[in-house]
């Protein structure tokens, strides 16, 4: 029996079907270093100064901004040689969005002492602001602190309460001590003030079917002025496709309430707004307490585009392998003014740091395959539309792929590496780069790519923000995410959030341009070896794919 045992085992590892680790795989570091030496700091800034400039009024979706952005990339591609493969033979793959319009939303509510109700008609606002308006919905009520859920500190505003298929009302904002945050240590803001979705995201979580959110008069005015603004621009968009079968919406519906207004319902319920707000706490309101939200839209037909290009492998088998390398080149378009009265959102970072990355490394790909070192499975580069909006381009793309989804050997996916956050500034080290998501669905993955590190840039690969219960879930927020729902191995490359995340300060001269070149050399050095390797990484995980 041990005989034949061994014999088996000899027979299995000879074939490769133990389950045997994938093949060691060490380039020619010299050759790669060529080209990885033509990603520089003085290319990547030419073409963000251009696709990052106010002539391209923050690339918003839909926009002539975003078509503008889309025909410099594919004047690119074609300029490299990159083989077309989107619509009709060209460098676009055009997907149709649909515009809900927000045009009425009616709150109403009953309890024991009264009822009533606001009615928001666009653009006017009048008590009510609407951030995010989700289905027409009716439930009960509960009173939640300032809605904050924060496990990490111990912290769940909704202890005690029952929140599924109910409103919660919540504080907006944080507590404070002196005027500064009580949650973090330094006193600034937490992400609970500087990103508004968070709550709506923890209601989500709770159950709840809706958030409404009291804001002081002070800061209502600020969101009303900030809200006139954005009703100028597209509203909530959805991929025509699927409209017959819609996704969720990523959030809730979410609800600004001026201060007066929360004293009308609160007296509706037997409460008073004012005693509450000194000293919030949960509360579950009687099964009498009702609230109802109604609302009406107008849909209209927009068209935007992922522009593609295929740099095809040497290899005749391996060729039918790819690699595609993504990053979003919308961004917000023209918004609510800052300080200086500048609308214009750039995107410099966000994306357009992933953008010009792409176009670089579709550069030095190129350029070895002119040289006769292409790399032996394919590449598509492709730069996506309708991030901002909710993932949509990548959406369509998974969908709707141009090559075979079975076939896809990885993603790698560059969003926001242009910046140093406050982290690394408090350090005084520029040089490193956070990694998402390399070992959520393959291992091999991610010795790859910290081997390529090690070999070559030697960066600080921080894996901060790689984990399951990152309360950020940066790791579901770019668009890595529609190729991690599809089984495929993904890595996401960022560097960290900044004081003008999604702000008009997001420009092109406070770039790090340097760093965004390391970080390049990088992702080429990864994308060098996952191209030329004899084989593909292990999929070998699989929680991403049933995560909410």
């Amino acid at each position: 029996m041990m005989h034949r045992a061994l014999c088996l085992l000899l027979f299995l590892a000879l074939h490769g079907l133990a389950g045997a680790q994938p093949a060691r795989y060490r380039p020619d570091l010299k050759l790669l270093g060529r080209y990885q030496q033509t990603i520089t700091p003085q290319d990547l800034r030419a073409h963000l100064e251009f696709l990052a400039s106010d002539e391209l009024e923050g690339r918003e979706t839909a926009t002539r901004g975003q078509y503008v952005a889309a025909r410099y990339i594919a004047s690119w591609f074609q300029r490299l040689g990159l083989k077309p493969i989107g619509d009709k033979g060209t460098y676009y793959q055009h997907f149709e969005l649909l515009e809900r319009r927000l045009q009425e939303v009616r709150l109403q509510w009953e309890g024991p002492s009264g009822a009533g109700e606001i009615l928001y008609r666009s653009p006017e606002v009048a008590g009510l602001i609407p951030r995010s308006v989700g289905p027409d919905s009716t439930g009960g009520l509960v009173l939640a602190g300032y809605g904050i859920v924060d496990p990490q500190n111990g912290r769940d505003d909704y202890a005690g309460l029952d929140p599924r298929g109910k409103w919660a009302v919540v504080l907006d904002g944080e507590p404070l001590v002196d005027g500064r945050s009580a949650l973090t240590p330094d006193g600034q803001p937490s992400i609970w003030t500087r990103q508004w979705w968070q709550k709506a995201v923890a209601a989500a979580q709770k159950g709840a079917i809706g958030l409404l959110v009291v804001t002081t008069e002070e800061r209502f005015q600020e969101l009303a002025a900030e809200f006139q603004q954005q009703a100028q621009r597209i509203g909530p968009l959805t991929l025509a496709y699927q409209n017959q079968r819609p996704r969720a919406s990523r959030f809730p519906t979410l609800l600004y309430l001026h201060p007066r207004m929360a004293q009308e319902l609160l007296g509706a319920l037997g409460l008073d707004w004012s005693s509450y707000r000194s000293a919030p706490r949960p509360i579950s309101l009687p099964e009498a307490a009702r609230l109802s939200l109604r609302s009406r839209f107008e849909v209209v037909r927009h068209v935007s585009q992922n522009v593609v290009g295929l740099l095809e492998g040497s290899d005749p088998v391996l060729r039918n392998e790819y690699i595609i390398i993504t990053a979003h080149y919308d961004h917000v378009g023209i918004g609510a003014p800052d300080s200086t009265g500048d609308r214009i959102y750039n995107g410099a970072d966000d994306d357009g740091s992933g953008t010009v990355t792409v176009l670089e490394l579709a550069e030095a790909f190129a350029q070895a395959r002119e040289e006769g070192h292409g790399p032996k499975r394919s590449i598509l580069f492709m730069t996506v539309s309708g991030e901002e909006r909710g993932l949509l381009g990548s959406r369509y793309y998974v969908d709707h792929p141009l090559v075979p989804l079975q076939q896809t050997v990885a993603n790698l996916n560059i969003d926001m590496v242009g910046r140093v956050d406050p982290r690394y500034e408090k350090l005084g080290n520029p040089y490193y780069v956070y990694i998402i998501g390399s070992n959520i669905l393959s291992s091999d993955l991610h010795a790859i790519n910290e081997q390529m590190n090690e070999l070559t840039t030697r960066l600080v690969l921080d894996y901060t923000y790689n984990r399951q219960d990152d309360p950020n879930r940066f790791w579901a927020r770019s668009d890595h995410a529609n190729f991690g729902e599809k089984g495929i191995p993904f890595i996401f490359y960022f560097n960290g959030t900044h004081a003008d995340y999604h702000r008009p300060g997001d420009e092109p001269h406070k770039i790090h341009y340097d760093k965004m070149a390391r970080i390049g050399q990088l992702i080429f050095a990864t994308a060098w070896n996952l191209a030329n390797r004899p084989d593909r990484p292990r999929v070998d995980g699989k929680w991403f794919s049933t995560q909410p």
